[in-house]
């Protein structure tokens, strides 16, 4: 899932697999304007096992960080989500961008 709003922020569903073979799903927003992310849900699953979102209980806007377990979010923002300018792409240049690599949108990234 991936929906630019018209707030302009980004939001997203990542599933992530650990070495180990277990998946961690969240559903967060991603600023370009101001390199900020959130987590606004955990996947889970409900008690007839059914996947789901569960709400993030205060959940915050925190600065991107380029290591770390949330480091993906901010390779999201330099190489699909934003361009050079901190400006939030929309949703068709961001799937090119995934699909193509970084600076497949013409001139956005020189």
């Amino acid at each position: 899932t991936l929906l630019v709003g018209g707030d302009g922020v980004v939001r997203y569903s990542i599933v992530i697999r650990s070495s180990s073979g277990s998946d961690n799903a969240m559903f967060e927003g991603l600023r370009c304007n101001t390199s900020q992310v959130k987590i606004y849900a955990y996947g889970s699953t409900d008690t007839q096992g059914k996947k789901i979102f569960t709400p993030k209980e205060n959940s915050a806007w925190k600065p991107l960080r380029s290591s770390g377990v949330s480091g993906y979010s901010d390779n999201f923002a330099k190489s699909y989500f934003c361009d050079k300018f901190g400006t939030v792409l929309s949703s068709n240049e961001i799937i090119k961008n995934i699909k193509y690599g970084k600076g497949s949108v013409d001139g956005i990234y020189n």
